[in-house]
């Protein structure tokens, strides 16, 4: 693993910026964090080779796309099969994340589906690769947040 990046306070504020807004122009950003946009573009490429800002994307309100249920399903599988059992979760459309955890259960997946007849065809698939126990998102007091990149650190 590498060594943490160290921030000064410019960087810590586009990648502010960037956490909340990543379409903006260069030219934005810069405005906002007192450099040119040619600047912005080296310091965003210089966090980029870093490993530190790692992609952009959109945000997409899936119950708008007819996914009404989302849930968390902890799944409880044996060694041998964590490699088979992730291979196959990546293959599943209705997967938006998988993770290895601690604990009790070895996996704990993130999942959406058009209701609940498809989240039981799902936990009849994952079920092949051990027991499961389900969790159905009621509502999301933190729903996405951002990093708080000032916390404990030279935030003026």
């Amino acid at each position: 693993m590498k060594p943490p990046v160290e921030l000064d306070t410019v960087n810590r504020k586009i990648l502010t910026i960037l956490q909340a807004e990543g379409r903006l122009t260069y030219a934005e950003v810069g405005r906002r964090v007192g450099l040119s946009p040619a600047a912005v573009t080296e310091r965003v490429a210089k966090l980029e080779d870093e490993g530190l800002l790692t992609g952009y994307r959109a945000e997409i309100n899936i119950q708008r796309l007819g996914y009404s249920v989302q849930a968390y399903i902890k799944v409880f599988n044996e060694p041998p099969t964590f490699k088979s059992f992730e291979s196959h979760a990546r293959t599943l459309r209705h997967v938006l994340e998988c993770h290895r955890v601690t604990g009790d259960a070895s996996h704990l997946l993130r999942v959406v589906c058009e209701g609940v007849p498809e989240l039981e065809v799902l936990l009849d698939d994952l079920m092949s690769y051990g027991r499961t126990e389900t969790l159905l998102l009621m509502s999301s007091a933190v729903p996405n947040r951002q990093l708080d990149l000032f916390t404990g650190s030279d935030a003026n």
